[in-house]
């Protein structure tokens, strides 16, 4: 709805689907991430994701972006 509602005055609108830890101390202690370092998810890496919805050509914008850890499969 935001889309429809603000594309036409400029405004990209994404919906953006985290799907992972995010690399934290906090994250680092929990056992899965421990038996897994993969499934951490390295947050200047999403920051490149965001930054590339902010900098997309007007003429082809992504409105739906799942970020989701190579070793993990994408819950949908």
């Amino acid at each position: 709805v935001l889309t429809e509602e603000y594309s036409e005055h400029g405004v990209h609108v994404a919906n953006v689907v985290i799907d992972g830890l995010i690399d934290s101390p906090g994250t680092r202690a929990l056992s899965r991430a421990q038996i897994n370092p993969d499934v951490v998810m390295n947050p200047v890496n999403l920051a490149e994701a965001f930054y590339y919805l902010h900098t997309q050509d007007r003429s082809c914008w992504t409105h739906e972006l799942q970020l989701t850890p190579h070793v993990t499969k994408p819950s949908f």
